[in-house]
């Protein structure tokens, strides 16, 4: 399991997104409801649906800031 305050800065920006990581919010640990969230933010983006935080997925996470 993949942990840390990365993973938490990933959650807290898909959770202001509007995106589920599960019924403990932005904990910091990347478990399934976390993928899960990570996969359905990047099929919506046009993404590779992986699961994955890589490159392409974090550029459109975090490249909008301004726009929740």
């Amino acid at each position: 399991m993949i942990n840390g305050v990365i993973v938490e800065h990933v959650q807290q920006r898909l959770l202001d997104l509007g995106y589920s990581v599960g019924q403990h919010g932005a904990d910091g640990f990347y478990g399934s409801d976390t993928e899960a969230g990570v996969k359905l933010f990047q099929k919506e983006k046009g993404l590779k649906v992986d699961g994955w935080v890589g490159r392409d997925t974090w550029k459109v996470l975090f490249n909008s800031m301004s726009n929740p």
